[in-house]
């Protein structure tokens, strides 16, 4: 039996952008579990819906000019 381990912040981080973005977290988590299988890191999940949320109405992220 082996253990899988998740790198949690690439998960937090896409679920707080889905939600800014109005799209269901539950996806960005499934997305970033397919990547780190894949053995990437999964930070590009946050990055894209981060660039979804602001192409919407969505408030700019702190510290954005």
């Amino acid at each position: 039996m082996t253990a899988r381990l998740y790198d949690l912040r690439p998960f937090q981080s896409a679920t707080q952008q889905a939600r800014r973005a109005g799209v269901d977290p539950r996806i960005a988590i499934r997305e970033v579990i397919a990547a780190q299988q894949r053995g990437e890191a999964g930070h590009y999940v946050a990055g894209k819906y981060r660039a979804l949320a602001w192409r919407g109405d969505a408030p700019p992220p702190k510290g954005a000019a």
